[in-house]
């Protein structure tokens, strides 16, 4: 896929994000039964290896959501999650049953996002 790039100087890194957070948090809206309980990042995490060898050459984006489901939802969610058109990888997923209703899931799930640094450099 391709690496997303933001060809004009910025103020953040985190400003080349912004689209791909929306689309990310569209597709969770949109998929029935599935919600936000909360978002989370953390840009250039340490432990992500295209940080770790190719440092300033690329931002990585680390977003953590906390959602809630039914498996159902949360599977056509990851179909569609296959069909965005930027670089991204689920590096962390933990699913556990709802504790008031057994047809809901949690889901902690952490999504790297991947984008070329094209920053002016003065």
């Amino acid at each position: 896929r391709d690496l997303h790039s933001f060809p004009t100087r910025r103020s953040s890194d985190l400003v080349v994000f912004g689209p791909m957070f929306n689309d990310l948090a569209n597709a969770i809206v949109k998929t029935k039964d599935l919600y936000i309980r909360s978002i989370d990042y953390k840009m250039n995490p340490q432990d992500d290896q295209l940080v770790a060898q190719y440092g300033s050459d690329y931002n990585v984006c680390a977003v953590k959501f906390f959602l809630v489901g039914t498996y159902f939802s949360f599977h056509r969610f990851l179909q569609d999650f296959t069909k965005f058109p930027f670089l991204l990888a689920i590096t962390k997923l933990d699913i556990s049953t709802y504790p008031d209703n057994t047809d809901y899931i949690l889901i902690h799930l952490t999504v790297n996002v991947y984008s070329k640094n094209t920053a002016v450099k003065q």
